[in-house]
């Protein structure tokens, strides 16, 4: 019994936790996901664990993310540095489909309600670890994420189990000003699956990206990723950050898209299109801002998302704020 609950993808029906792709910091949402080679922050730990080695302090981080009408997801977490030892996390990641109504056919062959409803939840408790080595220029860390996905169906109820490990790395040449990350996402299994018995494989997803600021545009933070996730297209995601108001107010712009709609382009211009061709994932342009203020030695960063999406469905807000104390 497999469910695919966020987007549109070819794997869909056959390959469980599919929601383990959702993008949960609003800052990489508003440069189309671009996320791995980013500077740290605990909003970033679901795309890239590495992401936290340069941890000096405390971290807390909360976030919404409207997936659909009636479809929720919210991450929530913590992160704490240790001199000498590195930087621990822990984050619970979050997706509810809200409660639906069941609808079964009636005695006249006609749709009937039963008055009872039904949920699809997913929970994904992570616990990650990152250190950084050779003068701080290579960062390297790890989550170790279990799984549970539920669904409830009156008057049955099922439950499937897995455990999953992201294992990621940042590299700084120099400062800041360039970096560069990969990371290997979702390479696990179900131990659990539900009661029929199958096991469905994991969305596993390896991404790679670079992030820049040029040396006389230091208001400009340019960066792109390209990522393949199992049994689906390989995927861009380049995306640009203007300081508007140094280390205060940023503004974003992104535009996602796939080997699949590159291809299908080509096509049109050799006049060879595929009319019934529909775009291989929701995204397509996406913007966002982002605050940043400090008070009292607490540091407060609030970003805003808003990925538009193919033409039949509407855009989707994400949402995150990380507090550093």
């Amino acid at each position: 019994m497999g469910s695919a609950a966020v987007a549109q993808y070819r794997t869909a029906g056959s390959v469980n936790y599919q929601h383990l792709l959702l993008n949960y910091n609003a800052r990489s949402v508003g440069m189309a996901g671009a996320s791995v080679a980013l500077p740290q922050g605990l909003d970033g730990v679901p795309a890239n664990p590495a992401m936290i080695a340069g941890l000096i302090s405390q971290q807390g981080f909360i976030g919404y993310q409207l997936v659909l009408d009636g479809v929720w997801a919210a991450p929530i977490g913590y992160a704490r540095s240790y001199e000498g030892i590195g930087a621990f996390s822990i984050i619970m990641q979050g997706l509810s489909s809200g409660k639906v109504e069941v609808i079964e056919e009636g005695p006249d062959g006609e749709p009937k309600a039963t008055g009872q409803t039904a949920n699809d939840e997913y929970f994904t408790p992570g616990v990650s670890f990152a250190r950084s080595f050779f003068n701080s220029r290579l960062s390297a860390g790890i989550t170790l994420k279990g799984l549970y996905h539920r669904i409830s169906a009156p008057p049955d109820i099922y439950s499937s189990k897995g455990i999953a490990v992201d294992i990621g790395i940042q590299y700084r040449p120099v400062n800041e000003r360039l970096i560069i990350g990969a990371v290997v996402r979702n390479a696990g299994f179900e131990f659990a699956p539900f009661e029929d018995g199958e096991s469905y494989p994991l969305p596993m997803l390896f991404e790679a990206g670079i992030s820049y600021v040029p040396r006389y545009l230091p208001a400009l933070r340019l960066a792109a990723d390209i990522n393949k996730t199992r049994g689906e297209y390989v995927n861009f995601e380049p995306g640009l950050e203007i300081e508007i108001y140094p280390d205060v107010f940023f503004a974003r712009l992104g535009f996602m898209f796939s080997q699949g709609d590159l291809t299908e382009q080509f096509h049109k211009f050799t006049g060879d299109q595929d009319e019934n061709y529909v775009k291989s994932n929701w995204t397509t342009l996406t913007t966002g801002i982002g605050l940043h203020t400090t008070l009292n030695a607490v540091s407060l960063w609030v970003d805003f998302g808003l990925p538009f999406r193919t033409s039949w469905l509407p855009p989707s807000p994400v949402l995150s704020a990380i507090v550093e104390f």
